[in-house]
């Protein structure tokens, strides 16, 4: 079961983990968030960016007091090539903290209650 999460039109299906904890870093404003989405695109924050961009938007961000960790957030139905060609380019910005974002079962298994016709 995935849970989406919509970020200003960006649509996320993020994979469900057993042994996840919370990272409060990563509802920072500043936060750097990258996302991988099941057609292999990347977005850098909110905005589509080319994977080879990302070593200088990341040490911009950072430049401009974002914390020294990058969040990812990966469709669960993305594909491992994307992700591994995502790898590199956050090695060539000098940040070695990197944290997957996924959802816990407990949020998964949660009842949603949906608006009734």
């Amino acid at each position: 079961m995935f849970l989406p999460h919509w970020y200003h039109g960006v649509f996320v299906d993020l994979p469900v983990e057993r042994h996840t904890h919370k990272l409060p870093g990563a509802r920072r404003e500043d936060a750097i968030k990258i996302r991988i989405m099941r057609d292999g695109t990347f977005y850098f924050g909110y905005s589509r960016v080319a994977p080879e961009t990302l070593p200088e938007l990341i040490r911009g961000a950072v430049r401009h007091g974002a914390e020294k960790r990058i969040y990812l957030e990966v469709d669960a139905r993305a594909l491992y090539r994307d992700v591994n060609a995502l790898l590199p380019q956050i090695q060539k910005s000098g940040i070695q903290n990197v944290s997957l974002i996924a959802n816990s079962p407990r949020l998964a298994a949660s009842p949603v209650s949906l608006p009734t016709p």
